[in-house]
């Protein structure tokens, strides 16, 4: 019979141990290089509506509202495709990785979504555009069990399907997606306009829906 050295088997277990060290610590430094990258997208994003902000002031004495209508319009429509895959990244990031998105990340992200919701509906006031803008409030159970979270989140993924459908479905969608967090002052203060009752809601045209299947038949004109 051979017998095993115990030398080289707490060597051989010592080894493994460092391996797993190294991995874990690769994929944290990897999840937060992503984060990084996220992070980025949002400064970038903000940087673009400051050149918004500073461009409407310009263009408040100028008698073109055609080609103002026409640039912001383009303006508008790349940040939202920006704002839009920065919402995936930031819902992948913290359902998969290791890493949590931090919550000034989240903040920050809400209020830019909100100011883009603003833009949008100038735009619409301002220049007749016939964009259809959609809010989503979904659920953000952070503080509750696990229990409530998988049912918030199967609740959630009803509704951004369904979304999804739709946008599809209708090229003159823009959806907004918020959470339905009424301790930031400015998220209450919408919820509060709308009078929404819970989560998750979807507002069109000032109108609240509740149930998902209200939207199958809805008309994008």
């Amino acid at each position: 019979m051979v017998k095993i050295n115990k030398n080289i088997f707490l060597a051989a277990f010592l080894i493994l141990i460092v391996i797993l060290i190294i991995l874990f610590f690769s994929i944290i430094y990897t999840e937060n290089l992503k984060k990084e990258s996220y992070e980025e997208d949002l400064k970038f994003l903000n940087q673009q509506m400051l050149i918004d902000d500073l461009f409407l002031a310009y263009l408040e004495d100028t008698n073109n509202t055609e080609d103002k209508c026409l640039v912001l319009e383009k303006q508008y429509a790349a940040e939202y495709l920006i704002n839009r895959n920065l919402l995936e990244k930031l819902t992948k990031i913290n359902k998969n990785a290791l890493v949590p998105t931090s919550n000034s990340t989240k903040y920050m992200y809400v209020l830019t979504n909100v100011k883009l919701w603003l833009y949008h509906k100038k735009l619409n006031q301002d220049c007749n555009n016939n964009k259809k803008l959609i809010l989503y409030f979904y659920s953000e159970t952070i503080n509750q069990g696990k229990l409530d979270r998988i049912k918030d989140e199967q609740s959630n993924s009803i509704f951004e399907n369904a979304l999804t459908e739709l946008s599809k479905r209708c090229n003159n969608v823009n959806i907004f997606a918020l959470p339905y967090n009424k301790d930031i002052i400015l998220l209450n203060q919408i919820i509060s306009d709308y009078d929404l009752k819970t989560y998750p809601v979807i507002v069109i045209d000032g109108k609240s829906y509740y149930r998902i299947d209200e939207l199958k038949d809805y008309n994008c004109d």
